[in-house]
């Protein structure tokens, strides 16, 4: 991955950190691997209201595809369209549901609104919006979750040398 990646991925979690309520955001998706399950979930963890719970969003590449044309002798332009996913995360109690749904919406409407992701794309599509397993939630742990998947497309133009 190189650096701009992580700027961008960095830029959309910021993104997602003006949205009130948040929770955890992470710019990258962590891996359980090298760490006990404990720790790991502590990770997605914050205080909300006073109670410690579950409520993370985290960022993830997930390819992109690339265009060039020649723009002069010796030059071309590079247009990436870069594929994220933001994967949501709530913990399920008694009437939880509103609250992940005012969340998912109000992240698609910021995602929607910073069309340069922070001044790291020239423009992006609209956000998708998918609830797998048609809603019925993920086990994070032994902690039953809401779950989200949020993807769209950031495309960038970049002007390379060529010879």
């Amino acid at each position: 991955m190189t650096a701009f990646l992580n700027t961008q991925g960095d830029a959309i979690a910021a993104v997602l950190r003006t949205v009130a309520d948040i929770g955890v955001v992470l710019s990258t998706q962590p891996n359980p691997a090298p760490m006990q399950q404990a720790a790991f979930i502590d990770m997605f963890t914050t205080e909300v209201g006073g109670t410690r719970t579950l409520r993370a969003w985290t960022v993830q590449y997930l390819g992109e595809q690339r265009h060039r044309s020649a723009i002069a002798i010796g030059a071309t332009k590079t247009v990436r369209e870069i594929d994220w996913i933001v994967r949501a995360h709530l913990a399920w109690g008694v009437d939880t549901e509103s609250t992940f749904r005012f969340l998912v919406d109000d992240v698609a409407k910021a995602l929607d609104a910073a069309v340069s992701l922070g001044g790291t794309a020239l423009d992006h599509v609209p956000v998708r919006v998918a609830m797998p397993a048609q809603g019925a939630g993920i086990v994070l742990g032994d902690t039953l979750c809401h779950y989200a998947e949020l993807t769209f497309t950031a495309k960038v133009e970049q002007t390379l040398t060529t010879s």
